[in-house]
């Protein structure tokens, strides 16, 4: 007999948290019982719809974001308009401290959902960092979480064969929506067809036809713009992590 929908899901959600605990983010240190309530410092919320953009890179302000709900991609554009997706941030990520030396913006961040963040003064925020020991400590995991993410993607993209490319990074980032997963079903990504080749720096006919092989061996599914992970421990093996 099969499993009913709950346990079904139950079992999926089991799965992924097994492998990535959930940790203190900046949605959750919004209300976190600290010293500092960030929440005061909030300059405004936010509500963007998918596809709307965030900043565009070279662009100056003084602000930095907290998501709340939805994904962004962080996009680098290049000078003949095609971009590369550098990284995705999700629910809980701190947005746009990805800046050169004059503080613009190395990236263009756009919006994959309907996406909420919260504004904060970025010259604020980052003195509030260096007076409060939490914070500072969440700052620095934050900065070096990404740039080992990065090192970690291009060793991905230099290395392995596209379905293992495919899988590593789908593997990646279910891990990383169960670590941070409130409402949100880890197992589900808003990630479409195209969005994977610009972060694996693969053709769009290339992904689709190893997406494809993938599905006939029942490890995913495609449900218009996400993709839903049927067995995750089967993409882990192929990603070489099992």
């Amino acid at each position: 007999m099969g499993l009913s929908a709950p346990t079904a899901f139950t079992t999926r959600m089991a799965a992924a948290f097994a492998h990535q605990p959930r940790k203190l983010d900046w949605r959750r240190a919004l209300h976190a019982d600290r010293a500092i309530d960030l929440t005061k410092y909030r300059l405004s919320e936010r509500t963007l719809a998918r596809g709307q953009p965030l900043f565009a890179q070279g662009e100056e302000n003084d602000y930095v974001y907290v998501a709340l709900s939805g994904w962004v991609a962080l996009e680098h554009v290049l000078s003949n308009g095609s971009s590369q997706i550098i990284d995705f941030a999700l629910p809980g990520a701190l947005i746009g401290h990805q800046r050169s030396h004059d503080g613009s913006f190395t990236v263009s961040a756009q919006c994959m959902t309907d996406s909420s963040v919260i504004v904060f003064q970025r010259r604020k925020l980052l003195e509030l960092v260096r007076e409060h020991d939490p914070l500072y400590q969440l700052y620095e995991a934050t900065l070096a979480d990404d740039t080992a993410r990065v090192q970690r993607r291009l060793a991905n993209v230099t290395r392995r064969r596209g379905a293992e490319k495919l899988a590593d990074l789908i593997v990646e980032l279910v891990d990383r929506a169960a670590a941070v997963a409130v409402d949100e079903d880890p197992l589900t990504l808003p990630v479409s067809q195209i969005q994977f080749a610009a972060a694996l720096g693969l053709t769009n006919v290339y992904v689709s036809r190893v997406a494809k092989v993938l599905t006939a061996r029942g490890l995913i599914a495609w449900r218009k713009r996400r993709l839903e992970v049927i067995d995750a421990e089967g993409l882990r093996a192929i990603a070489g992590q099992g």
